[in-house]
């Protein structure tokens, strides 16, 4: 699905991308995007019930459940996946580098990685590249494609409701094709909202999702259909809200 602006279509969210080379050692397309809220926001995440775990899914969900996050950052070109002690250490310098640049601690990091299995992520090349991203409301569409391995085409999309409390945003991107089992194996799906969505909504379904969403105050009778109106509007796209 192409349809929108993504990430960035929700007030308050910034992102970028960048050729780092993570697969191959030459900067020839973009393979890593850096997605911001400008503040921290409640998040929840589902994982793979596949039974190998990689590194970046286990460094997530220790962050995810300590607290809020400020940022997600991905890479396309190596999965950090059957790597060992090595590939959380690694996945953990990830969400350090991509914090510094935040401002943030690490903690409210999550890391993604998607490509080849087995190999050593050089996350050298990660963090040398982060430093230098520019983030901007226009920087969906590189990060759509950062995330981008077998796919033949982005996958965006954003839709605006208009609720009693006001009009509220949604925006997606996710990468994956024929990644789908089980539960959507290694397929990534990234949701953002300005709606303020509550941790515990934002694990409607055993799908890997992540989400995060802001934290503005409104009757939990609105936050509840928010929540509702937000799953039909996205149907089968790819979902994760920001808190």
């Amino acid at each position: 699905m192409t349809d929108g602006r993504g990430v960035t279509f929700a007030h308050g969210f910034r992102a970028g991308a960048a050729k780092a080379g993570v697969k191959y050692g030459r900067p020839e397309r973009l393979d890593v995007a850096l997605i911001v809220s400008e503040r921290p926001c409640a998040a929840a995440a589902v994982f793979t019930t596949n039974q190998v775990i990689a590194a970046p899914c286990v460094v997530t969900r220790r962050h995810v459940e300590r607290g809020p996050l400020r940022a997600i950052v991905v890479n396309s070109g190596n999965a950090n996946a059957c790597t060992g002690e090595q590939g959380e250490r690694d996945a953990i310098a990830m969400a350090e580098a991509a914090a510094a640049v935040v401002g943030c601690s690490p903690y409210e990091v999550a890391v993604a990685s998607t490509g080849v299995i087995g190999f050593k992520l050089p996350v050298d090349r990660i963090a040398a590249v982060l430093p230098g991203l520019v983030l901007t409301e226009a920087g969906w569409d590189d990060t759509s494609r950062a995330m981008m391995t077998t796919d033949t085409r982005p996958k965006v999309t954003e839709r605006e409701l208009n609720l009693m409390a006001g009009t509220v945003r949604i925006g997606g991107v996710a990468k994956g094709s024929g990644m789908i089992h089980p539960n959507m194996a290694t397929l990534l799906a990234f949701v953002t909202t300005d709606a303020a969505v509550e941790r515990s909504m934002g694990i409607p379904a055993p799908m890997t999702r992540s989400s995060c969403s802001r934290t503005a105050p409104p009757a939990w009778r609105q936050r509840a259909r928010i929540s509702r109106r937000s799953r039909r509007a996205f149907g089968r796209s790819a979902r994760t809200s920001r808190a």
